[in-house]
């Protein structure tokens, strides 16, 4: 009871300042990123190519000062610095060239090099995952050399599943940089916890092949069903978290309630509106959902594996 009253106490004290500080928190630059994201992505067929390439290159300048300051703050190495800048220096200019054996090479002893650095100097998460948000940064300039040398058309989905997944990771280091994360509030009971990680996998892969750019894309009915689909399974994954703790993410059971409604709401006024607006609300809808279901599936996940490396003592 003690401990309890002592966290409770620092809470207290500490609550007038987080809440004086709750919208210059937002100002971040993991948070900037994944806005910036959201627009490239959801107005990416209307916007003129040197806006998106500006945006982009914005985003890139954001990964790299997270990077720089997570890497100034916890053992920086010249090694490590000018290791990762020769080698992407390299490996854009073969991909550049049309060789494709050594970039896939380089590529996987670099995500080898990134889990074993990690794991073997225990770094923190913000560092590990800003220097995956780094490597991504590589992957997608290797995206644009590959349109650029004609060896990716418009209409392939490569360089988009690209983009959602570097949306995916600038959400969760946004999401581990927040005071609700950090604050440890959230938590699965253990009854639960079977069931949130059985709710939390269909839902980021329902939203991953809704977003998915197929090359064939579904007919207008059944593009409602899956959108209907959809608002049911996040419906019934909010549901079953109302006995949870969350703490300062109390917000996102709603969130996951309102959301998938809402995208089925806009996608149904999309088809019988003049208006050019309305399927571009519908696409950023589309995308944030994206963000939410897959930052559920991040807490739940990292939630169970605490659990299991730290287990309960009677």
């Amino acid at each position: 009871m003690s401990g309890e009253a002592a966290d409770a106490k620092h809470e207290g004290q500490h609550a007038p300042e987080g809440a004086g500080r709750s919208w210059l928190a937002l100002i971040r630059p993991s948070v900037l990123a994944v806005a910036a994201m959201l627009v490239s992505l959801a107005f990416s067929s209307t916007w003129p190519p040197a806006n998106q390439l500006l945006l982009h290159r914005s985003v890139d300048l954001l990964v790299l000062v997270m990077y720089f300051w997570e890497f100034a703050r916890h053992r920086p190495s010249f090694f490590e610095f000018s290791g990762i800048s020769l080698t992407s220096a390299g490996f854009l200019f073969l991909v550049f060239k049309g060789a494709w054996l050594m970039p896939v090479v380089i590529m996987v002893m670099a995500v080898l090099w990134l889990l074993l650095t990690w794991v073997a100097q225990q770094w923190p998460l913000q560092r590990g995952l800003t220097m995956a948000a780094l490597f991504w940064v590589i992957l997608r300039l290797t995206m644009m050399a590959l349109r650029m040398g004609g060896h990716l058309g418009p209409e392939d989905p490569w360089p988009r599943a690209v983009d959602l997944g570097f949306l995916a990771l600038l959400s969760v280091i946004a999401l581990t940089s927040s005071r609700a994360w950090h604050g440890r509030r959230f938590a699965v009971p253990v009854p639960g916890q079977f069931q949130a990680g059985f709710f939390s996998a269909p839902l980021v892969v329902a939203v991953m092949l809704k977003l998915w750019p197929w090359g064939h894309p579904l007919s207008g009915a059944a593009q409602g069903w899956v959108d209907a689909g959809f608002a049911l399974l996040a419906a019934v994954t909010a549901w079953s978290a109302r006995r949870w703790t969350w703490g300062g993410l109390r917000w996102m059971p709603p969130a996951l309630l309102i959301m998938p409604v809402n995208q089925v709401a806009l996608g149904l006024y999309a088809k019988v509106s003049s208006n050019t607006l309305v399927p571009l609300l519908h696409q950023l809808s589309g995308l944030l959902v994206f963000c939410l279901a897959f930052l559920w599936a991040s807490l739940v996940w990292a939630e169970l594996w605490r659990n299991e490396r730290s287990p309960a003592t009677p």
